[in-house]
């Protein structure tokens, strides 16, 4: 997009389940599990640690050197975006988001009264929606002004839905 004279930005939104997934030590959950489990899944991540480290280290490299993060409050209206383009793998797959994420849906004070537009979206299957879920994302993608989804199969779902899907 900047390329062809668009002042783009990527939206600094990282949440805690995505940010707990790729920390150094990954977050036990105590309550889950019992203390002899724990201490052995604490040793095993003392075993990847030199791995999980080069992997944090190289991402965030990657993400200063080529990705132009800018920070937005999502509940203020106020702002001189125009357009919100949210993509990217499973962004809707609410086993990855932990529940359909509100704000990979579009749903957050900061979209009103912008051009929403999904490029390349994936859920992973629609064995992952239950029935709730499809239809707040079909509310929230009816919102939208384009849709672009990477499985067919759930491009067929919304067009039987009455959602154009490019």
């Amino acid at each position: 997009l900047c390329s062809i004279g668009h002042d783009a930005y990527i939206i600094d939104y990282r949440p805690d389940y995505l940010l707990k997934e790729y920390s150094l030590f990954p977050t036990i959950n105590k309550k889950k599990y019992k203390l002899s489990v724990s201490i052995l899944l604490f040793i095993r991540d003392l075993f990847f640690l030199p791995i999980r480290s080069l992997r944090y280290i190289r991402f965030n490299a990657f993400i200063k050197k080529y990705l132009r993060l800018r920070s937005i409050n999502l509940y203020d209206k106020n702002h001189d975006y125009d357009v919100f383009v949210f993509g990217g793998d499973q962004i809707w797959n609410p086993k990855i988001t932990k529940g359909l994420d509100k704000v990979y849906c579009g749903d957050f004070p900061a979209a009103e009264d912008v051009i929403l537009v999904s490029y390349a979206a994936s859920v992973g299957s629609l064995k992952n929606l239950n029935e709730e879920q499809k239809e707040y994302l079909i509310s929230r993608l009816r919102k939208f002004n384009n849709v672009s989804v990477r499985e067919k199969g759930v491009a067929d779902f919304l067009y039987k839905c009455g959602i154009k899907v490019q």
